[in-house]
């Protein structure tokens, strides 16, 4: 399926052979040309996505329908490609080593309509499926648009508000079931969002279904993103060779940071190599060397271009540019970064970048999926994370299962399952012991729904490279 086209035609295939869609699209020639044309108004240059998908592009480009098109065209911008291209022999190839998987790209237009595209390896024989069809069409798009903007609006404000779960419920998530009825529901789900729709969690839909609420992160053991289609075929090692086991820059200012340092003292008592600072003039200048990264500070996210996202050290800001060009993470397995704030100003749509958050300046130094978060989280709840999730990953979880495990005890109030109990404690060495023990306090001194609100359960996300 190599030629995909970005702008749904209210049209609806299902079942669809990639050379029936691209037969579609080439009887669409008026439909791409415009699709051309929205695209370059809309699409900023973007090279740090781009350098690693040029010689890829070189390969497609002669059999690409849309990418002709824009190569064509004076004012033509590599990321572009990033939209529409797709080498379908890759794909498959990649999906025929992964079984069980359905891979979802969501294209949407500036008028607010949105096209799915899923690519699955769910049947019994190993063949490779794929289907095309509205998520919203032309007549739903002005009101989806609304909602976005008023949760959008929420958000700037550090947490969204209920319209979140307005737009997971009503506007994506029962049409969204839709596509489980024709391919099944997998066991593991990626996600590739395009435009505004990668403000949203949309690991957090639900679906009322005859009365029974089914809620994606319930029904699917492992969700995680991607930023592009190329992702998936890029050559990363399998795991870090790195010697050290982690490095945590921890900001002083936000207490439950302290939390996290327990959690850190505890690893030390394993003998575990870690680096915990809490001063960025101490960031190491080599961090080529560390398993593991985790970030407890603020952090913010530019819509109109992920190079200006930066992460907040006090007094100055590490930007994205500088992590993407500079840091080299050739070891990070993966990166935490909690207690992170993004502001999105819908006023810019016409200049927003596709995934734009600083977890995608990780992903091009080199880490290989990257745990963030899409707006303000509350302190405990980034301290539970940072604390629980490596046990859970450690202990045998895939990384995107162990996220999604994360965000399903918060809805359903079963969190404090995951906390070390006093028997497991026993296990550990004596020195690691007391710094277990005080965490575990913690935790249980909380009320148990404590972190059942959707602001809480909705807002980390697993961006893998």
């Amino acid at each position: 399926m190599s030629a995909l086209y970005a702008w749904s035609a209210g049209t609806r295939l299902r079942n669809t052979h990639p050379e029936e869609l691209r037969a579609w699209l080439e009887d669409r020639t008026d439909l791409i040309d415009q699709a051309v044309r929205d695209i370059l108004d809309v699409m900023p240059t973007n090279p740090g996505l781009c350098f690693q998908l040029l010689d890829w592009a070189k390969a497609i480009t002669t059999r690409h329908l849309v990418i002709r098109r824009l190569m064509e065209r004076e004012r033509f911008q590599p990321s572009a490609i990033i939209l529409l291209g797709m080498e379908e022999e890759s794909i498959k190839e990649w999906m025929d080593d992964h079984p069980g998987t359905a891979l979802c790209s969501f294209y949407m237009s500036r008028t607010g309509e949105v096209l799915l595209v899923c690519v699955s390896n769910l049947s019994s024989n190993g063949a490779v499926r794929y289907v095309a069809f509205d998520l919203i069409t032309e007549s739903e798009a002005p009101g989806f648009l609304a909602d976005l903007q008023a949760y959008v609006s929420t958000v700037q404000d550090s947490q969204p508000d209920f319209e979140l779960q307005d737009i997971l419920l009503q506007r994506l998530g029962t049409r969204f079931f839709e596509l489980f009825r024709v391919i099944g529901i997998p066991k593991k789900l990626i996600l590739i969002p395009h435009r505004l729709l990668h403000l949203l969690p949309l690991h957090g839909m639900t679906v009322n279904d005859d009365g029974v609420r089914i809620d994606l992160n319930g029904s699917i053991h492992s969700i995680s993103y991607r930023a592009t289609f190329s992702s998936l075929v890029s050559s990363f090692p399998p795991k870090g060779s790195g010697r050290k086991v982690g490095f945590a820059y921890l900001d002083p200012s936000l207490p439950a940071t302290a939390l996290e340092r327990l959690h850190y003292e505890s690893l030390r008592g394993l003998g575990l190599d870690t680096t915990v600072i809490d001063d960025p003039t101490d960031i190491p200048a080599d961090l080529r060397d560390y398993r593991a990264i985790q970030w407890g500070a603020h952090a913010s996210s530019n819509p109109i271009g992920w190079a200006r996202s930066y992460l907040d050290l006090g007094d100055r800001r590490l930007e994205a540019k500088t992590i993407a060009e500079s840091w080299r993470l050739d070891s990070c397995v993966f990166a935490v970064l909690a207690a992170c704030e993004s502001g999105v100003d819908l006023t810019l749509t016409s200049q927003i970048d596709e995934m734009c958050g600083i977890d995608v300046a990780f992903c091009i130094a080199g880490a290989r999926r990257v745990y963030s978060t899409l707006w303000q989280v509350d302190d405990l709840l980034a301290a539970f994370v940072q604390t629980t999730l490596p046990r859970l990953i450690i202990g045998g979880e895939g990384y995107s299962k162990a996220i999604t495990h994360l965000e399903q005890s918060f809805r359903l109030s079963y969190w404090q399952d995951l906390v070390l109990n006093e028997a497991e404690i026993a296990t550990w060495p004596e020195k690691s012991r007391p710094h277990l023990t005080k965490l575990r306090e913690k935790w249980l001194s909380l009320d148990r729904e404590a972190f059942a609100d959707p602001r809480h359960y909705n807002c980390f996300r697993c961006l893998e490279a």
